[in-house]
């Protein structure tokens, strides 16, 4: 491993961390910048379809330094077109394919990164913030501090800003973050998750009742069930059952952000997961079987676009004789636009879940509108009804008639975990003081309680 002083080394291992969600471009600066060997992020999983999007020039000099051998290309998914140079040792131009009269280029060597840039006024004369320029890496002091004001800053470039040194604590806490905020701020990282194929989750459980969380991209449906996960634990009526290993494992991750107040990234498009528990209150002596069906925002978008052979991919793994909750989770805006386009995919949504006879086994359809610490009203539940009566009622429409013939309730609530800031962290995560961890997720408890059937069957 190459050497390193203490700040570089611990922004590099951070980022091999998230190694996978990076780019062709972020990766050859992380080699230019910090020395970051082509075997550290291979190691750190890098893809296969990342590797092969590197310039063969690269590679090729990353072999020749010893930095990585051809073996390890090979293990790590390197093409065999890509293989080929690299034992010839020599790249297509360099063989005669290059341009000119000899038909050979060398390869340039990238110019090394720009020194830190600093702009102070005169001497004796104050510092203020505009007179000093700091950039590193494509980040300017001044530009980073302006965007950790407004919120819209990136978490990962606060925390590059932090290691390289651009900004402080203190900038931090001047721009109304706490101490508290701020430890949990910088020791977020969004943690790869290698989610299973639908062929590779385990099937349904019979004899309980599926949840399916509906909604589109970024609507907060992870967000939701991590809330209602961490408060069903607190109160302790969650029993763990081994039907998904997978979904266990992605349940206590869940609950464990929630715990630290970090909000789950989106889940990958193409993505359903099994997520099974038990719920058992104190005065009943039977419980209720759930299953959990938390879906892709995207895999929602794809249905809307392709109709019903969006869906009939999953057709097989959802049917069975399970009553059903629907749970439409709506993403609350006040924009026009984003309204009528989220309620075109959730009505068309409906109407193919209805069209594959879903509908036929359910016994309850929630509507749950999310930020509802945004609300203009203080009364949470009549302004969830009146919204949703005013800018969904082509959905609550179709959902109704076919009530008709299904005989299930429609319920409609108001959800909340809080302000949030820099998109992932969460303003506060003490459910003392945050009294939302504690109010909407109890409401759907209890509604749960209330329509799911129970088991008689022993734990």
């Amino acid at each position: 491993m190459p050497k390193r002083d203490p700040v570089d080394q611990t922004l590099v291992e951070f980022i091999l961390k998230t190694i996978k969600s990076r780019s062709t471009n972020q990766l050859l600066e992380y080699n230019s910048r910090m020395n970051m060997t082509l075997r550290e992020m291979t190691k750190s999983g890098l893809t296969a379809d990342q590797l092969n999007a590197l310039p063969i020039h690269f590679i090729l000099d990353s072999v020749n330094k010893g930095e990585i051998s051809k073996e390890e290309l090979i293990d790590a998914g390197l093409n065999e077109e890509a293989i080929m140079v690299v034992e010839g040792g020599r790249t297509e131009e360099e063989e005669g394919g290059g341009v000119g009269e000899g038909g050979g280029t060398e390869t340039e060597t990238p110019l090394p990164p720009p020194p830190l840039q600093r702009k102070r006024p005169p001497i004796g004369d104050p510092i203020r913030d505009e007179d000093i320029s700091i950039k590193h890496g494509g980040l300017s002091q001044e530009s980073l501090l302006s965007e950790i004001r407004s919120g819209d800053a990136l978490i990962e470039d606060i925390q590059t800003g932090i290691n390289r040194k651009l900004i402080s604590k203190e900038d931090l806490f001047e721009s109304g973050c706490k101490a508290e905020f701020i430890e949990r701020l910088l020791s977020y990282s969004s943690v790869p998750i290698k989610f299973p194929s639908i062929k590779e989750l385990e099937p349904l459980r019979k004899n309980a009742t599926d949840i399916y969380l509906l909604g589109r991209r970024g609507s907060g449906k992870s967000t939701m069930l991590a809330s209602f996960f961490n408060y069903a634990k607190s109160m302790g009526v969650i029993v763990n059952t081994q039907d998904s290993s997978f979904g266990n494992k992605y349940r206590n991750q869940l609950q464990l952000g929630m715990i630290e107040g970090h909000l789950p990234s989106s889940t990958p498009k193409q993505f359903i997961n099994h997520i099974p528990i038990n719920l058992k209150f104190e005065n009943n002596i039977y419980h209720q079987p759930l299953n959990f069906l938390d879906m892709a925002g995207e895999l929602i978008d794809d249905v809307y676009e392709e109709g019903i052979s969006g869906f009939q991919t999953y057709k097989d793994f959802l049917e069975n004789q399970n009553d059903k909750i629907l749970i439409f989770v709506i993403n609350y805006f006040e924009n026009k636009t984003k309204i009528a386009e989220q309620e075109q995919h959730l009505d068309e949504l409906f109407s193919i879940i209805k069209k594959f006879n879903i509908t036929r086994k359910t016994i309850g359809v929630y509507l749950l509108l999310t930020k509802a610490d945004l609300f203009p009203d203080s009364n949470k539940q009549k302004f969830c009804d009146d919204f949703i009566n005013k800018h969904y009622i082509g959905l609550l429409n179709t959902i109704k008639t076919d009530r008709k013939d299904h005989k299930y309730v429609i319920r409609s609530f108001p959800f909340s975990i809080g302000p949030t800031k820099f998109s992932y962290i969460l303003e506060d995560c003490d459910p003392n003081t945050n009294t939302n961890l504690i109010t909407y997720p109890k409401i759907l408890m209890q509604q749960f309680e209330e329509d799911c059937p129970v088991s008689r069957r022993g734990l």
